[in-house]
Parts: C-alpha cells; sequence; structure tokens
C-alpha cells in the first residue's frame, strides 16, 4: 500500500522531544517496581455510589472542598487534575512562553522539561547530585526565570531538600513561579514537609498525586494548592472537567476525615528502604541516600543488572536515552515481606551468585559447576531438581531449559554452542528468557567479575 504524503508538518518543538518511554526489557515481569505504583490498592473508609452518573459531567468541587479541608486552606486554592502531570502540565504553560526562561534541577523528574520546551521557553538546569542542595547556584541562575521546577523527595535519586533551604529558595525568588512536586512527601521524614512554608508564599505552587502512597495511579488524578489567583490561572489553561466520574466517586470516598494512605504500609516502606541500601552497597553497588518509596543506586554495569533482574521476573526502572543517569537503576519498595524477600534474593542471585552452573552438553541431565563459593558445590554437577536450593547462574545451551531455570528463581543465561551459533538459536535463547547470549564460557566468566 503506497502511504499518501503528510504535508503538514509539526511544530519545531517536537523535534526534541521522543515519545515517552521507560524501555522495558523484552522480558515477561511479574513483579513490577519500576514505575513507583503501589502494590496495594487505595484505601476506601467512605462508601462509593452503587450507580454511576456517567450521564453528567463530573464536577471537581466537592473533591476539592475535602483537599483543601485537609491542608487547612480555602478550597479556591486547591484544584483537581487529571494527574499530577496535569498539575504540572498548567502550572508551566501558565508562566512559560518563547520570552521566558524555566530551570530545572538535573537529574529530576523530567515531564515538566517536556512541557516547556513546547512552550518555546529557554531551558536552563542546575545540576544536583550531593546531600545538600545547590541554594546559591539555583538562585542564581533563576534569577530571572518565570518557573523554577523543584521536586523533594527528588526522582530519581530520593534526594530531600531542607525546610531551610526551601525558605530561601522561595524567599529570594518571589518573581519566579516554584513548582513544587510532592509526589514522594509521605514517605519522607516529617522535618522534610514543606507545605506550610509553600502555602504562605503566593509564588509557590505545591502539586500531590493519589498515584504514589494513595494507591490510586489507574485513577489518573492529583491535585494542585496555591495562592488563589495563581489557582485560578490553572482553572483557565486546561480543560473544564479534568477527571471522570468515577474517579470522583471513588476519591470522594476515599478522602474521608482521618481516612488516607496506609501509616503501616508507609513505614514497612520507609524500612525496607533502608534495607535494601545497605544490601546493595554490600553487593557493591552505591545507594543513594533516599526519602522517597524507591532507593536509587550506581552500578558498574546497569544495563546488564536491569536486565537479569527482569529475566527473573523483576522490572525495575533504568534510564535509556539520558547519558547523566546511564549507570544509575531505581528500585521501588514493594512494600510487604514476601515480595521484599523476592526482591532481595534476586540482587544477590544476580550481583553475587553462590555457584555458577553450565548446562551439560550431551544428553545427560543436570549442570556442571563452573565456579562457587563456599556455601555451594565446590565441583561436580547439580541434579535439576536442586536449583531451587541455589541462588545461581544457569548457562542453559537449550532453549528448553531456561523456563525451569526461571521457576526456580535462577539466573538464566543462554550459551552458544560453536556448531550452532546461529542467529536462529540466539533469537530462540533471547525469547525463551534468556538475560544474555553469550559465545563462549569465558564471557560468562568476565561477566561474573566485579
Amino acid at each position: 500500500m503506497t502511504e499518501r504524503p503528510l504535508l503538514v508538518e509539526p511544530v519545531s518543538a517536537l523535534e526534541k522531544l521522543p515519545r515517552y518511554s521507560v524501555g522495558r526489557p523484552p522480558f515477561k515481569t511479574d513483579l513490577i517496581l519500576d514505575f513507583n505504583e503501589s502494590l496495594e490498592p487505595l484505601p476506601i473508609s467512605g462508601e462509593i455510589p452503587s450507580a454511576l452518573k456517567a450521564n453528567l459531567y463530573p464536577w471537581t468541587e466537592q473533591l476539592e472542598a475535602q483537599l483543601a479541608d485537609r491542608m487547612g486552606i480555602e478550597a479556591s486554592r486547591v484544584i483537581v487534575t487529571c494527574g499530577a502531570d496535569d498539575a504540572l502540565e498548567r502550572s508551566v504553560r501558565s508562566v512559560c512562553c518563547p520570552e521566558r526562561r524555566a530551570v530545572m534541577i538535573k537529574p529530576t523528574y523530567g515531564m515538566p522539561w517536556r512541557y516547556a520546551i513546547t512552550t518555546g521557553a529557554e531551558i536552563d538546569t542546575v545540576e544536583w547530585w550531593e546531600e545538600s542542595f545547590p541554594v546559591d547556584e539555583v538562585c542564581e541562575t533563576a534569577a530571572d526565570a518565570a518557573l523554577l521546577f523543584l521536586v523533594s523527595p527528588n526522582n530519581p535519586t530520593g534526594a530531600v531538600i531542607t525546610t531551610e533551604e526551601f525558605t530561601e529558595v522561595v524567599t529570594r525568588l518571589p518573581r519566579t513561579l516554584i513548582l513544587h512536586d510532592q509526589a514522594y512527601r509521605e514517605f519522607s521524614d516529617p522535618e522534610f514537609d514543606h507545605t506550610e512554608t509553600a502555602l504562605a508564599h503566593p509564588n509557590v505552587v505545591l502539586v500531590r498525586t493519589f498515584s504514589k502512597a494513595w494507591g490510586g495511579a489507574g485513577l489518573r488524578a492529583g491535585y494542585a494548592a496555591g495562592d488563589e489567583r495563581v489557582i485560578d490561572w490553572l482553572r483557565r489553561i486546561g480543560q473544564p472537567f479534568p477527571v471522570s466520574r468515577l474517579t470522583l466517586d471513588v476519591l470522594e470516598a476515599a478522602v474521608t476525615p482521618g481516612a488516607g494512605p496506609s501509616r503501616e504500609r508507609i513505614d514497612r516502606i520507609r524500612l525496607q528502604r533502608e534495607i535494601l541500601a545497605e544490601l546493595l552497597s554490600d553487593l557493591g553497588a552505591e545507594a543513594l541516600p533516599s526519602q522517597g518509596s524507591f532507593i536509587a543506586a550506581r552500578f558498574g554495569n546497569a544495563a546488564w543488572v536491569r536486565n537479569a533482574m527482569a529475566s527473573l521476573g523483576i522490572a525495575i526502572r533504568g534510564f535509556p536515552g539520558r547519558s547523566e543517569l546511564n549507570n544509575l537503576l531505581r528500585t521501588t519498595m514493594p512494600g510487604d515481606d514476601g515480595n521484599f524477600e523476592r526482591l532481595t534474593a534476586a540482587f544477590k542471585t544476580v550481583l553475587r551468585p553462590e555457584v555458577i552452573l553450565v548446562e551439560s552438553d550431551d544428553d545427560r541431565p543436570g549442570f556442571e559447576v563452573l565456579a562457587s563459593d563456599t556455601k555451594a558445590p565446590g565441583s561436580g554437577t547439580v541434579a535439576p531438581d536442586r536449583l531451587s536450593d541455589l541462588s545461581a547462574w544457569v548457562v542453559c545451551r537449550k532453549p528448553e531449559t531456561i523456563r525451569p531455570t526461571r521457576e526456580a528463581a535462577c539466573l538464566p543465561l543462554g550459551l552458544l554452542n560453536s556448531e550452532a551459533g546461529s542467529s536462529r538459536t540466539r533469537k530462540a535463547l533471547e525469547n525463551a528468557g534468556a538475560a544474555r547470549v553469550l559465545d563462549s564460557i569465558e564471557e560468562v566468566m568476565a561477566l561474573a567479575k566485579p
């Protein structure tokens, strides 16, 4: 079929914008820890109407009043939006245009950068990797900027801005709209909550989400709070009915006095965050201090670790295409004991296996030991039914061996025999779930070196 020529041209900003994608490895994963979602659903204490009024437009005033009451402010200072992203986009579009500048922290959540690009605004960045926030550099860079975007706890690093640092920034930049994303606020220590300070300054917009601690990512709802005049800008620049009637019914029932995200679950996540940071450091990674629902860590071979975890059925976040994050991986805390045990066991298997096995090159069942530590067999063979007892890499010669290897929670690698080193065999091993297909035993051993 011959396509007709497309004579319409998009705006030039689209040339700078790739499609939004997390670039997941091509493995079937069932433990999804790469999007900072909650593994537990939204807690609902109120009653959801039995009849969905789908014939009526969804007015948000009641939910905005409920949220304002929780914050101790007037309802006119709150706007419900289609996820926090909608609030971020409205804020960016309300002050950014080709004659103005926006300042972004690097690294941080990427959507506001995308929104600013489409407005034609000039974008400057300030790097923030150290534990302390670079107040002076940020204030100097944003001195005449229309917008400064801050996330605390930051995503993907988990770093936080202290209340003293935040107060100094908003005070020194009275003509700049400070867009403050609080997506991970509930997971941080109370002293890092800037809500009171933010609401006292008319140049600050707070953005919150129901996707993280609340466990409502599928509802696509968030909200912004700030000065009544600025919130009015956001009402005028976006669509009038940002969320569905179903979403409103669910959230109006969930956002009741005294209700909210499970404190018990949040405390478990905070504890898991500490345990995983210590484990990753012991395994040779560099875990960054985090106050979010996740841990970010630097790895010597991040792409390999991410693929290996995916081969074990666990999705963790990598950042392909972002050069400053090439060696960084972010892992969401699952919040429950069973999945956390599975997560930590998988990291141990990937980063420090007890034994490396290779499938016999004849018809005999079992695996030969290539290398082991003192806790595993030092020589000989291992029967297939013993795989589940080991933290092991298993070098598979046949695609059909990979599935039982994955089911045993061992890491499957593919090995091409010299006489069968065809692209078809490689593809079959990859499709079966091999974390990587290698040409020789020497490559396997090189991959295992720290």
